[in-house]
């Protein structure tokens, strides 16, 4: 995150800044009318993917859950791993769906602010 988040700053120019301290903007001035204004994409681009790493993480709420109150990760790995017999994969799969909806919906709502975030931190200027 702090490598996205440089490489996204690097981008934006220093004169904007410098002309708002000509003006006569102290620090968090700058910060909340411009800085904070201009990092929407990286903030959104940093939001889908911490929520993407937490809903996914596997060993935390498998060591800290308890047995009655297991993550859906948790529950998907139970379902595909104890098939006998034949494999139910309709079973399987409305349940990986199930699973990924809430990081799916998360994507899909802020799509154009995640693709406009990743693309101005990796674009050279």
């Amino acid at each position: 995150m702090t490598l996205l988040f440089r490489n996204y700053y690097s981008t934006l120019p220093m004169e904007l800044f410098n002309a708002a301290r000509i003006d006569g903007a102290g620090f968090f001035k700058v910060f909340f009318t411009i800085m904070l204004p201009m990092s929407v994409p990286i903030i959104i681009v940093a939001v889908i993917m911490q929520v993407t790493n937490i809903w996914n993480d596997f060993l935390i709420g498998l060591v800290f859950a308890g047995n009655d109150n297991l993550p859906m990760t948790v529950q998907l790995n139970n379902i595909v791993n104890t098939t006998t017999g034949e494999r139910a994969y309709n079973v399987n799969m409305a349940a990986t769906i199930l699973t990924s909806l809430v990081p799916l919906i998360i994507y899909v709502a802020s799509g154009r602010w995640f693709v406009r975030g990743i693309a101005s931190g990796a674009v050279k200027g």
